[in-house]
């Protein structure tokens, strides 16, 4: 955005003669903020707008890679606590019924962590393959 601020400002030097024009590109490059910083108050003039994203767009930047990383972190989380379910179950499976079918390794595979944990929990008391995958 600090790029296209620089061409409208340029674009503006070369052509005095829409001057007039600089509030509505100030007011087009403010509204692209809106969404991306809602609580930061966009200067009225285009000069402004340009040295604000100047200013901002680095904190910005870091807190948004801050933000994905967080994000990564947690679905990473839950899709190795997911795996680690997922095995465990197996295991447990295996010790108690034998060698597993391929349609119990595929439900399995598919199970989110909710299902992975209420079929561990009935591998304690189920008497078949069948009662635990139910």
């Amino acid at each position: 955005m600090v790029a296209l601020a620089d061409e409208v400002l340029a674009w503006f030097a070369r052509h005095s003669g829409f001057s007039g024009l600089r509030s509505v590109f100030a007011d087009i490059l403010g509204g692209l903020l809106g969404p991306l910083a809602p609580d930061v108050r966009v200067p009225r003039g285009l000069s402004e707008v340009r040295n604000m994203l100047a200013t901002r767009a680095e904190t910005w930047k870091q807190q948004w890679l801050h933000e994905g990383r967080q994000e990564g972190r947690q679905e990473g989380e839950q899709m190795g606590r997911r795996a680690g379910e997922a095995a465990l179950l197996l295991r447990l499976l295996e010790r108690r019924f034998g060698p597993l079918p391929d349609w119990a390794k595929d439900r399995i595979a598919g199970a989110d962590t909710v299902t992975l944990e209420e079929w561990g929990l009935r591998v304690l008391d189920a008497g078949s393959l069948d009662a635990v995958l139910a």
